[in-house]
């Protein structure tokens, strides 16, 4: 038996460790996440070289079947296990590596995306082989290559592996199939007018004509029945002739209306047309030339002032006559005087009131 002496300095000793008693499990908690019940230890007494403790300081179980509550909680993925290796054998093969979806409760959604991982191993290894090449996974299918109608799409994958002396894959690399534009509704809409035609008379009143075709994806002309609207426009014409014909006349499209004549006190606004195309012994077109609305009627704002004689008002811009008076005797706006009355009433004052025309 030996016995080793320590010194006060306890670095200088080697005293392995031990674990203390477990502490007490966790509670399980009725709440969402259900979390583990956990107990831990703690390792004392080491000293210098002397051994850790072994084992474990910490320890779980599961809740799951302790608590009474049902978790809905979605999946989240883990980390990536390290890249599997390349050996350097032929065949080469791929590399993968993996992760797992965790925390998934009940109805919660599982993870989205892939588990698994896989890489050539053909950049990880140095040797050669003569490996015969394999096809990789097709690609999505491309786009329909219209917008309405029958078309078509593609898909292509590639060769891989292929190394040294060995074959080529064999088969197509690409693959066709049709399709249906994704374009909603009709596929078929009109074509550009065509330039009108001649007019069908020499003289007088006639007619012209312009067409335009119904066309499908691609431009072929289709039955005109398939497209919305007419396939024909009409259009009142002229003859080439215009002396020498009997031929009625017709009223052209009414012009746009005037602006109002006064902005107050009652003005009017007038739209009129013309009479086209008669000629010879021809009739003259029936109904009126013009039109007239009345407009403005709200009061005059402004002000006023007096002069002796009406055309003193042209003096003032933007003055007219109002109205009249002599001595006590006011006449009405807009009352209207003959000459002689004038003349015989020297002294008339004639008010000119101010108010804003439409320029």
């Amino acid at each position: 038996m030996e016995t080793e002496i320590c010194v006060a300095d306890l670095a200088d000793c080697n005293r392995d460790g031990w674990w203390t008693a477990w502490s007490n499990w966790t509670g399980c908690w009725e709440r969402c996440p259900i979390l583990d019940s956990t107990r831990s230890r703690e390792c004392v007494g080491q000293l210098g070289n002397g051994s850790f403790c072994n084992g474990t300081a910490a320890e779980s179980v599961s809740c799951d079947g302790e608590v009474n509550i049902t978790c809905y909680q979605d999946g989240w993925w883990g980390e990536w296990t390290a890249w599997s290796s390349c050996p350097d054998t032929c065949p080469v093969m791929d590399r993968n590596r993996s992760r797992d979806c965790v925390g998934q409760i009940g109805n919660g959604s599982f993870c989205i995306g892939d588990s698994v991982q896989l890489e050539s191993c053909l950049d990880y290894v140095n040797v050669t082989c003569d490996q015969d090449g394999w096809w990789g996974e097709w690609l999505p299918w491309s786009a329909c290559d219209v917008t309405c109608g029958n078309g078509t799409q593609i898909r292509t994958r590639v060769c891989v592996g292929q190394m040294g002396a060995g074959s080529d894959c064999a088969g197509v690399d690409s693959d066709v199939r049709s399709c249906i534009g994704s374009l909603s509704g009709s596929c078929e809409w009109w074509g550009t007018w065509s330039s009108w035609s001649s007019c069908d008379v020499i003289c007088g009143l006639g007619n012209r004509t312009r067409t335009r075709e119904c066309t499908h994806a691609g431009g072929v002309a289709v039955d005109a029945s398939l497209c919305p609207g007419e396939s024909a426009d009409l259009q009142v014409c002229l003859g080439a002739v215009h002396t020498g014909c009997d031929a009625d006349g017709f009223w052209a499209n009414w012009a746009s209306w005037s602006i109002c004549s006064v902005t107050c006190q009652g003005g009017s606004r007038i739209r009129e047309r013309d009479c086209v195309g008669q000629s010879g012994n021809g009739s003259y077109c029936t109904g009126p030339r013009s039109e007239t609305l009345r407009c403005g009627a709200g009061s005059c704002q402004g002000g006023m002032t007096s002069a002796t004689h009406f055309n003193e008002c042209s003096k003032f811009p933007n003055f007219r006559v109002c109205g009249i008076q002599k001595t006590s005797t006011t006449f009405p706006l807009n009352f209207l005087i003959s000459a002689s009355f004038y003349s015989q009433h020297m002294k008339i004052v004639v008010f000119c009131w101010f108010f804003n025309f439409y320029h």
